[in-house]
């Protein structure tokens, strides 16, 4: 799918945006999403199956976003998602990956940028998945699609889709939404129902948290809102969506379990158990006023599921859509991958009904699929009507009063069925009576009774290679059938019942009593079975399980029985928390005691296996040192020619680009040369020294008489002029050339030049290969001005401007000479001890190439300066590299001593503050040229983060350039232009100033080799932060000042952190101004530099020796 050229790839992150990143803040947390994310980068099995992450799942939010429940809901409709599909909200990306394995060619929308980064890792190895970083409101693109889906996010249009005021934005997302769809396209919406039977029972509008907030209608305009079936679907129909169909979800969309189509919730068969059984597998279930269990039953048989279904997946289009043949899915997906499974009730002739079970991961035609004496079966059978024997369990346990006594007739009834079933009919039974394991299933929750006689299990799926006894499966089918149920009424007893009583009681009255020593055996195979069968780590059954759980009695009505009755029970409760405690308390100091036992066993052994493993080790080095020789031996020869080919091939492409080069280098110099004899000759007319005067001098007499001076030079006759020119040029104060030249170097550098150095003083010839002003030509006059006395300096260069840069050192130009032979000639005449080359490659690194070659045919030693990040030039000549950074010297240089860094010298004259003199607070800025070679468009973004967690905050961009306009428009669109001032380009004396108005220093640069900016601000007590990233690293040498490359959100939160603490940023900036001062200095740069011309010096003599 193509998107447009406002969105752009952002490789870091994995997903697609704007410059601008129009997104917004939805989330679980950071720390939780953030944790998620660390799950799924870690993961390598990524699939909707995958068992990795499975085992990851251990709170709500996690469950949420990896567990593989959520695919239930798509599942119905896969046939439809295929082609182009555009997901509306894609979250953490749980419905996208399924999307993707679906087949689909996936366009993901997700406004927030971390959930989209996790979307992103979750599908990278789908070729077919596209993640977008960008609001649905603001989302654009080329092409439209064959589907548009939109779940569990209608319910936040209100807050977080922009429209014009009086505009609906509900009906404005569905609008943009079919914009987007092709004619023809299909749909997919899901929806919590507004009027969904668990928010009658009590339970809380899931939005906000509040019981009956829905129900009652008080939406406000900014909440999250959501609709019952008939306002949905003329919400749908006003947009254009006329053609609808209606399925419904249990116990939700969120991880539903079955889906029922219009058809299915109508039907005159009893579906409503898929209902009931979908209440206790709720992940969010909770206390209600009503059984739901109960309440479902009715609500079915009346024709109202569809009405009071919790949640609404709704299908639409804008064509007719054929209607479905089937009543329901239901789906076993927390399974390991082999067992899951789905079934399908799918309505046949004369209102009869099939029910297919089939694998949900495989596509194989087994009928049986097996795991460690565990299968499961995939067969085709008929729907069985009768009254459902789980759903006469909650039929009982949900009128008040209930008793035991009304529950031993229900058991009987499935243990004279189970007998049948299980042919034990007139044979003495006992709790270790062999039971077959193709019985394993028959239980309470598949058996279908029609009469006292007359019941029949259905759903008979597992079965067991282990035979079991008759002792386990009426544990199982009696004890288990009660976990799950959310609540009951109370019973007759007005007491909460153990489970263990009622297990024992039932067990007692089918005649096959169970003792307190069958129940470990018992729960071990149960525990086995859940095992095999699950995909998630799950709470294992224990016999003070079972002994401590008891039913949830519903509190129907509220009086002082009720009241004293609940009292007691907690008092019951309390206590037995307590004894428990102190038994977890001695089995703890049990497990530590014997912890640290195992701990000392298992260092002896770890030694051992630690030296096994290293003698392992050193023969497998040996081996692979073998082998490796003998792989070099056979690739040694032929490797050596195709190198000499490659070089050969090389060396002549070069020469040839040499020879262009140079030849264009001439044509230039030549067009060069004719242009400066051309501007020479003009600067010697009258006309450029009257503009010249015009130009330098201020107002005032001396200006007027030297333009009446210039002026009537051509009037004076020659005769007269040695006469007159004198005296007046003795009354002006000018050399005898001035008024014919002006003072042309009025705007030159004084190099203040110490005393001469003794003739004895080793001699250094700069090498620069132009001399104007600028950085590297600073650093060659800081040399002379503060080594002049100890070293005999001049330059040596391509190019000395006219007028020149400095006046008061040695320069000889050396224009772009055919050969080495000038420049041999003029070493010749210099006789230099020591050539120090400043490099920066670049279009004169011919020049370069020359001087260094010079150099080494005379035997000079070079010292060669790299001042910005590229390779150095290399050569058997240069002595030492030295380097701008450590930085640029690990990236391009090496680890040896002839390798070494020297800070550039800042002169903090200007930048400094007093030792009593305190940073003011609230205040963060930066200071940098905006463009593109140090920053990117994400630069700004640390700072808003900053104005949104910290509004107080002013924000202070120094600086002009391409990225102003960008980073302003950033902050209006982050709604905090309140926060900032941008400078605009500013003068260098400006700068301190600026400074002083800080609190913190961010760097948020993408490279840096090594910028001044920064020690101005530590010179200043200014604390600098930024990212972890080039030479920012070394230059603030505090790892917890710095965030990794590109994280704003950490490198704002740091800078949060510092803002609330004054004292830590006063006590950083002294430590940074001490750290600058002692290190990024002029002193401590010539200190550097002087120790690298003793080295070099010290050598020569000695080498002279």
């Amino acid at each position: 799918m193509r998107l447009p050229d406002a969105y752009f790839a952002d490789s870091e992150r994995g997903f697609w945006r704007r410059r601008d990143l129009h997104g917004f803040d939805y989330s679980d947390g950071h720390d939780v999403e953030r944790r998620i994310l660390g799950i799924v980068r870690e993961s390598d099995d990524l699939s909707v199956f995958s068992e990795e992450l499975a085992k990851a799942i251990t709170d709500w939010p996690t469950q949420y976003h990896l567990g593989r429940g959520r695919i239930n809901l798509l599942r119905p409709f896969r046939s439809l998602l295929k082609g182009s599909v555009l997901e509306i909200g894609c979250g953490c990306g749980a419905i996208t990956r399924a999307l993707g394995e679906f087949g689909a060619d996936v366009v993901a929308l997700e406004g927030s940028s971390l959930r989209a980064e996790i979307a992103a890792t979750r599908c990278r190895d789908l070729g077919g998945v596209t993640v977008v970083c960008d609001s649905f409101d603001a989302f654009e693109t080329v092409e439209r699609f064959d589907v548009v889906t939109l779940i569990g996010v209608l319910e936040y249009a209100r807050k977080y889709f922009s429209v014009e005021p009086g505009n609906d934005p509900v009906k404005a997302t569905l609008e943009k939404a079919r914009r987007m769809l092709k004619p023809g396209g299909v749909f997919l919406l899901a929806i919590e129902n507004q009027l969904g039977l668990k928010y009658f029972a009590g339970r809380p509008e899931d939005h906000n948290g509040v019981p009956m907030y829905g129900i009652e209608d008080l939406y406000g305009d900014s909440d999250a809102v959501t609709f019952g079936k008939q306002e949905l679907s003329g919400l749908l129909s006003s947009t254009g969506w006329y053609h609808q169909c209606w399925w419904y979800p249990f116990p939700d969309y969120k991880f539903p379990i079955s889906v029922l189509s219009e058809a299915g919730v109508k039907s005159s068969a009893d579906l409503s158990p898929l209902l009931q059984n979908s209440v206790g597998v709720d992940p969010q279930r909770g206390a209600t006023s009503f059984s739901l269990e109960s309440a479902w039953a009715p609500v079915f048989r009346n024709g109202l599921a569809g009405v009071l279904a919790n949640s609404f997946v709704v299908v639409a289009s804008d064509r007719p859509l054929q209607e479905p043949q089937v009543l329901a899915y239901h789906y076993a997906s927390g399974r390991r991958e082999t067992f899951a499974s789905e079934v399908v009730f799918v309505q046949g002739e004369a209102e009869r009904i099939q029910v297919q079970r089939r694998p949900l991961a495989r596509d194989d035609a087994a009928a049986l699929h097996a795991v460690d004496g565990l299968a499961v079966a995939f067969e085709e059978a008929e729907f069985v009507t009768g009254l459902h024997w789980q759903k006469e369990l909650i039929r009982i346990l949900n009128r008040p009063g209930w008793s035991i006594e009304q529950l031993r007739p229900w058991a009987a009834t499935w243990f004279r069925a189970f007998i049948r079933h299980a042919s034990l009919v007139g044979m003495a039974l006992g709790k270790n009576t062999s039971i077959d394991g193709s019985h394993f299933d028959a239980v309470p929750r598949n058996l279908i009774v029609r009469g006292p006689d007359d019941a029949t299990f259905i759903d008979q799926e597992w079965q067991f290679k282990k035979p079991c006894t008759l002792g386990f499966m009426v544990f199982r089918s009696l004890g288990l059938s009660f976990f799950g149920l959310t609540s009951v009424a109370s019973s007759a007893n007005q007491g909460s019942l153990a489970l263990k009583d009622i297990l024992f009681d039932l067990a007692d009255g089918i005649g096959i009593p169970l003792a307190e020593e069958d129940l470990p055996a018992y729960l071990d195979r149960e525990n086995e079975i859940q095992v095999l069968v699950g995909a998630q780590p799950l709470t294992l059954l224990t016999t003070d399980l079972i002994a401590q759980w008891r039913i949830n009695v519903r509190v129907a009505f509220w009086t002082a029985e009720n009241a004293y009755r609940l009292e007691t029970e907690v008092i019951r409760k309390d206590h037995e928390l307590e004894l428990q405690g102190a038994e977890i308390h001695r089995l703890e100091s049990e497990v530590l005691r014997k912890d640290h036992e195992l701990e000392l066993q298992g260092e002896g052994i770890r030694r051992l296996e630690s030296e096994v493993l290293r003698k392992d080790h050193e023969l497998e080095l040996q081996g692979e040192g073998i082998r490796r020789l003998e792989s070099l031996r056979e690739v040694a020869a032929e490797t050596q020619r195709a190198e000499q080919n490659y070089f050969y091939a090389e060396v002549a492409k070069r020469d040839k680009l040499l020879a262009e080069a140079q030849e264009r280098q001439d044509q230039l110099v030549a067009g060069w040369q004719a242009c400066s004899t051309e501007l020479h000759a003009f600067k010697q007319t009258r006309l450029f020294q009257l503009l010249d005067i015009q130009r330098t001098q201020r107002f005032g007499l001396r200006k007027a008489i030297l333009l009446a001076a210039t002026l009537g030079g051509a009037l004076i006759p020659r005769s007269w002029r040695p006469v007159l020119v004198p005296p007046l040029q003795r009354l002006l104060g000018l050399a005898p050339a001035a008024l014919a030249s002006n003072v042309r170097d009025s705007n030159a550098y004084q190099v203040k030049v110490p005393p001469a150095a003794p003739a004895s003083a080793p001699k250094i010839v700069h090498a620069i290969a132009n001399f104007m002003t600028g950085g590297s030509s600073r650093l060659v006059i800081d040399l002379v001005e503060h080594l002049g006395s100890q070293y005999r300096q001049m330059v040596l260069t391509s190019f000395n401007p006219d007028p020149p840069a400095y006046l008061g050192v040695d320069i000889e130009e050396c224009r772009f000479p055919a050969d080495i032979a000038p420049l041999v000639a003029y070493f010749q005449r210099a006789k230099p001890d020591i050539v120090h080359m400043h490099y920066w490659g670049d279009c004169d690194e011919p020049w370069y190439a020359k001087v260094m070659a010079a150099a080494a045919h005379l035997g000079l030693p070079v010292i060669e300066n790299i001042n910005t990040p590229i390779a150095p030039y290399r050569s058997d000549a240069v002595v030492r590299y030295v380097y701008v950074s450590e930085y640029v010297r690990r990236v391009f240089g090496s680890a040896d001593t002839k390798h070494v860094t020297v800070y550039p010298g800042s002169d903090f004259g200007l930048f400094t503050r007093g030792p009593a003199e305190r940073v003011p607070e609230d205040c963060v800025g930066m200071v940098y040229r905006l463009e593109r070679d140090k920053l990117n468009e994400d630069a700004i973004q640390p700072f808003i983060r900053i104005a949104q967690l910290r509004p107080q905050t002013r924000i202070l961009i120094v600086g002009g350039g391409s990225l102003y306009e960008p980073y302003r428009e950033a902050v209006r669109a982050a709604g905090v232009a309140d926060n900032f001032e941008f400078t605009g380009y500013v003068s260098y004396d400006e700068l301190p100033a600026l400074y002083r108005r800080m609190s913190l220093f961010v760097a948020p640069v993408w490279k840096e080799s090594f910028g001044q900016v920064s020690p101005f601000a530590m010179s200043m007590k200014v604390p600098v932060i930024g990212y972890d990233i080039g030479a920012i690293g070394e230059i603030v040498n505090a790892p917890e000042l710095l965030a990794p490359p590109g994280d704003a959100e950490g490198l704002a939160r740091i800078a949060v952190g510092l803002l609330d603490s004054p004292e830590t940023i006063h006590r950083l900036g002294d430590a940074q101004q001490r750290r600058a001062h002692e290190n990024f200095s002029i002193q401590a740069m010539i200190a550097h530099y002087a120790q690298i011309y003793a080295e070099v010096s010290d050598k020569l003599r000695k080498d002279a020796s």
